[in-house]
């Protein structure tokens, strides 16, 4: 089985909505895909957690492995230290700031392949 295509909509007290639209018994037309229940912190911390997923599903409508978003994360931002690290060094050509850069570069060239589902 398949998951639901295209953008979710994040709609009030906890609804998202989504997905092909279906005829109830009424005659009422739906297109809820889930609700977000939040046990405590009331509407506010319900409507923000729906927003939050919603963002996240959206967010990746185009890539093929969703699963491959942390390791792309995780490669950004070794990507970042290493370039701290070289602003912040009386040496810019020292072969170990050098070699993180590159690695860290190679890290996400991999993360992006996999994101691509290479």
């Amino acid at each position: 089985m398949d998951h639901t295509k295209g953008k979710l909509i994040a709609d009030k007290n906890g609804l998202i909505l989504g997905g092909e639209p279906f005829q109830l018994k009424r005659g009422t037309v739906v297109r809820q895909l889930a609700m977000v229940c939040c046990l405590e912190g009331g509407s506010e911390e319900q409507d923000a957690n729906t927003k939050r997923l919603v963002d996240c599903w959206n967010g990746c409508e185009d890539v093929k492995n969703p699963a491959a978003i942390g390791q792309l994360l995780t490669a950004v931002n070794r990507l970042w230290a290493a370039k701290e690290a070289i602003e912040i060094t009386d040496n810019p050509q020292d072969a170990t700031i050098l070699r993180e850069l590159y690695n860290a570069w190679l890290d996400l060239r991999d993360a992006r392949n996999a994101i691509e589902g290479h």
